[in-house]
């Protein structure tokens, strides 16, 4: 049996898709592969019980061991991958909690290359190549840490990690090697339980609206384009008479 882990160690209550992601995959492992794959959670040692609520009957390591590195350590480890193909600062902490595989991890936001001689199987997540089609909306720091993400997940992971076959195409036109290295993993998604669906009849007596609706549960992003909504709420209340009532929902 595999162990492979998951580490969280990021703002997750700022980036749910990310937390769901992971939340989602582990729960596939241990409803289909139960008995290859043993998942594994790596989460600082501050974090409260209830933010752990959803992951029941789970092997959990909490830790502040990457959180105490000072930037200088943290380049210094990236720069000895780098030269050397492995540092053993990182790779004995997975060997020492019997880690066989690190996934999803995204290696500026995770501040981790663990390289390819390394013990330790990396996958690394690239979600997206947004920042190639609409530069306009990620500075340029954001622009050349993505980029660089790129090269290092492509030269330094075991593998990529992909969510489509729009994603692999782009990353084709960026890193051959990158691609010839890549994969595709689909979000997973949990269906809720049926007692656990709040009823129509409940959601419009809480809010009280009686009327038509459509459900858009993006995060307020600039890359999103809500203005193309807003523009077509405000034509059809204009031209077309229609009474409509606007929500607005945060995640956090």
């Amino acid at each position: 049996m595999k162990r492979v882990a998951f580490l969280i160690n990021f703002e997750y209550k700022k980036w749910l898709g990310g937390f769901y992601l992971i939340k989602n995959l582990i729960y596939s492992i241990k409803k289909f592969s139960v008995k290859e794959i043993e998942p594994v959670l790596i989460v600082r040692k501050n974090l409260k019980k209830e933010d752990l609520k959803e992951f029941k009957n789970l092997k959990i390591i909490k830790t502040d061991f990457f959180w105490k590195q000072s930037k200088f350590s943290k380049f210094y480890n990236k720069f000895k991958t780098i030269l050397f193909g492995k540092s053993k600062f990182y790779e004995n902490f997975f060997e020492a909690n019997k880690i066989d595989v690190l996934s999803h991890i995204n290696v500026f936001s995770n501040n981790i290359i663990l390289g390819k001689k390394s013990s330790i199987k990396t996958l690394s997540l690239i979600a997206d190549f947004q920042h190639l089609y609409y530069p306009e909306n990620f500075p340029l720091r954001q622009r050349i840490l993505r980029n660089l993400n790129t090269y290092l997940s492509s030269k330094f992971s075991s593998k990529i990690l992909l969510i489509s076959r729009d994603a692999k195409k782009d990353l084709k036109n960026v890193s051959i090697q990158g691609y010839n290295n890549s994969v595709i993993n689909r979000f997973v998604f949990t269906p809720p339980k049926k007692n656990n669906i709040i009823k129509l009849g409940k959601l419009k007596k809480k809010h009280n609206f009686n009327l038509k609706y459509f459900f858009l549960p993006n995060q307020y992003w600039i890359h999103k384009n809500h203005i193309v909504v807003l523009k077509a709420l405000k034509y059809l209340k204009k031209n077309k008479k229609i009474n409509m009532i606007i929500f607005e929902s945060y995640f956090w």
